[in-house]
């Protein structure tokens, strides 16, 4: 699927950012000149994702720079592709990951959504950021986390993570939100039992 999108400029472009032994390999580098363009709004096949795995961070970047130079956000691609953008993101703090992650916050997909508290969650775990627990807060009240006036399971993702970025403010604004509804009251309750605080 990976076939469309890439010019051939890109190609050119990314193959200087890969190390010497990605393009000594002749193997390698005839799946980036079949693979390397891409039709994000299809559903990744087997090979896409090896790809995109084996090509390390900094050739994602520039694949996920090239698609933002030409006014393509996350919501573009297709959800799967979405999940590997943020699970590429859930260890790094750079700029264009945490960017990433806001757009995957409030992404269509609830899965996407779900892991990007997660990560976003992990990524400031400790710092007691306010802007962090913030963002959190608004993910929390998209009315796409609500089902038959029922919240989803990622309403307790990211009261599991506004906990985890920790201090005053982010406890003060979990009971907040977890009060709107008895089972993440419930589940806030059970939450601070467990962890003892």
């Amino acid at each position: 699927m990976i076939s469309r999108i890439l010019s051939g400029l890109f190609f050119s472009c990314c193959l200087t950012t890969l190390n010497a032994k990605s393009i000594t390999n002749s193997n390698y580098s005839t799946n980036i000149k079949k693979n390397l363009q891409t039709e994000i709004s299809i559903a990744p096949s087997t090979e896409d994702w090896k790809l995109f795995w084996s090509s390390g961070k900094v050739w994602r970047k520039n694949l996920w720079d090239y698609h933002k130079q030409r006014g393509h956000i996350l919501e573009d691609w297709a959800w799967e592709w979405q999940l590997g953008w943020v699970r590429s993101c859930e260890t790094t703090a750079e700029g264009w990951c945490q960017q990433l992650l806001k757009e995957a916050l409030f992404a269509k997909a609830g899965l996407v959504r779900s892991r990007a508290a997660q990560a976003w969650g992990n990524i400031w775990r400790g710092h007691k950021d306010k802007m962090a627990i913030r963002l959190l807060a608004q993910a929390y009240q998209n009315p796409e986390n609500i089902r038959q006036n029922k919240p989803l399971f990622i309403r307790k993702r990211i009261l599991h993570a506004i906990k985890g970025i920790g201090g005053e403010y982010a406890l003060k604004t979990a009971q907040e939100l977890a009060a709107e509804h008895t089972q993440t009251q419930e589940y806030w309750l059970r939450l601070n039992h467990v962890s003892g605080k």
